[in-house]
């Protein structure tokens, strides 16, 4: 999200054209919806700010560590505590029971190399509606970022 916001301003005060940047937009969330980026450039990175029992309710990032501890962690893999950072992301299947959100959270990437990451999520909340925000301020169309076309009448006239 970060980078492609960077990138978006950039080529705004660089005078690039709406059209360049709306491709530029457009090829981001395509390649992040089709999982055709390194896995890597969409792993979020946080931290476990209290116990879980202290949280009123528990989600996202956080609701991913409390699956890793549960599941993933064992004599090998220390469980995530309290202080410590860890990774997350959005995952659809897996060797194991996926938490309802999607949300899983590992310290190393190969603990999760046999999910399938939920790429229409991750586009969802990493690029389409971060950006969608941006391309709404400026009256352009959001959809363009989702890949959904708005059909117009005249679209289907022979």
């Amino acid at each position: 999200t970060k980078d492609t916001q960077q990138k978006f301003l950039g080529m705004v005060f660089d005078g690039a054209s709406a059209q360049d940047i709306q491709n530029y937009c457009i090829k981001i969330a395509e390649s992040v919806r089709a999982g055709t980026i390194n896995p890597s450039e969409i792993y979020q990175y946080t931290r476990l700010k209290r116990e879980f029992e202290d949280y009123v309710n528990i989600a996202g990032a956080n609701k991913g560590a409390q699956w890793f501890n549960e599941t993933l962690a064992d004599d090998k893999i220390e469980p995530i505590s309290v202080g410590e950072g860890f990774f997350f992301t959005q995952a659809k299947d897996g060797p194991t029971e996926i938490p309802e959100s999607g949300f899983i959270a590992f310290t190393d990437p190969a603990q999760i190399e046999e999910f399938e990451l939920d790429w229409e999520e991750i586009s969802k909340k990493a690029i389409e509606k971060p950006m969608g925000s941006l391309f709404k301020n400026l009256e352009w169309d959001e959809d363009l970022l989702t890949g959904k076309k708005t059909y117009v009448l005249s679209d289907f006239a022979v």
